[in-house]
């Protein structure tokens, strides 16, 4: 009966378990000659199930209210990675990962509004100090299309400069520094190792 088993679908299923700490997986049985054999294994989402105060198998259906329902062991199998009595649900890799992601997250978004900030030259018009609203706010819209495709109207008593950003790159460095940090928490976490993919 193994052969016919989608045997590459099962594994892909039970190797959630390390991720998520555990993977329960249920026995779809048929009768075979004389015999029950199990006509498929299908995974099942970890959060329809939860473990009471003895460490049995519980799923939570709408129809069973808080305490659920037990499950039945010949039915369900649970893969688990480093399981205790203490914790029958096992250790998730993805753990580990939680806080690095979410501070790449984080380090990510600064660095791309320091890029858009620093990254590119400084666009400066310089208008004469009795200009008025109107004429500013021109200023600043032929500014805005030069930034777009270098091309601009101004008066001819108004001066445009083009400021370079420098002494930023020790701060790019920071977030570089951050980003490699977390990337690396998280090699670690998944693979034991960080060195064939940051070396």
């Amino acid at each position: 009966w193994l052969p016919d088993l989608d045997l590459d679908r099962i594994i892909r299923e039970l190797l959630d378990a390390p991720l998520f700490g555990y993977q329960p997986v249920e026995l779809m049985w048929q009768p075979v000659g004389g015999y029950l054999m199990p006509a498929d294994l299908l995974g099942k989402p970890a959060e329809w199930f939860f473990y009471d105060k003895d460490n049995q198998l519980r799923f939570r259906s709408q129809e069973a209210g808080q305490d659920g329902e037990l499950c039945d062991p010949q039915r369900f199998i649970v893969a688990r990675q480093d399981a205790t009595y203490a914790n029958p649900y096992g250790f998730p890799d993805l753990s580990m990962c939680f806080w690095p992601a979410m501070f790449m997250k984080g380090g990510l978004k600064f660095w791309v509004q320091f890029t858009e900030k620093y990254g590119s030259p400084w666009v400066i018009g310089k208008h004469p100090r009795g200009a008025t609203d109107a004429e500013t706010d021109l200023l600043l819209d032929s500014l805005e299309a030069m930034v777009q495709d270098a091309v601009a109207a101004i008066p001819d008593d108004s001066s445009i400069e083009i400021k370079e950003a420098s002494g930023k790159a020790g701060s790019a460095t920071v977030y570089r520094e951050l980003l490699e940090y977390c990337r690396s928490e998280i090699n670690v976490a998944m693979l034991g190792q960080n060195q064939t993919t940051e070396k």
